[in-house]
């Protein structure tokens, strides 16, 4: 067997990992974010508070400021993996190779606009009942 005809299969997992790598990617973004806002919240708690020294809030400033920048390297991060997935997505039909799947929009919003769509379905109207007259 030749190292020609296993590059076919190398590229294909190598695609396989690029959209595992994207979903990975998204999902560390996603926790980031909701890591930053539970700081930012408890900062925001300490603000008015009188009990809370100087020393806390200054833990929880820091606190903050780590929370904001593994936010910004999780967002470096999915734009590479977002590259990576475009790049193969041009370059697997050029080899014949089955085409990636393809993005998922979804999967790149916020986690508040994913959790909209998951809440209850509205319910149907009533329909008038109809009296004799």
């Amino acid at each position: 067997m030749s190292a020609v005809s296993t590059l076919p299969a190398t590229i294909e997992v190598a695609a396989t990992a690029s959209i595992r790598a994207h979903a990975e990617a998204v999902d560390a973004l996603h926790r980031a974010r909701a890591e930053r806002s539970r700081a930012a919240t408890a900062l925001e708690r300490t603000a008015r508070r009188r009990d809370c020294d100087e020393a806390e809030r200054e833990r929880l400033r820091a606190a903050y400021a780590a929370a904001d920048r593994r936010v910004a390297e999780r967002e470096t991060e999915l734009e590479q993996a977002r590259d990576l997935r475009r790049a193969w997505a041009v370059v697997a039909p050029t080899l014949d190779l089955v085409p990636a799947a393809p993005a998922a929009p979804a999967a790149d919003a916020p986690a508040t606009a994913r959790t909209a769509r998951r809440r209850a379905p509205r319910r149907p109207a009533r329909r008038p009942v109809a009296r004799p007259a």
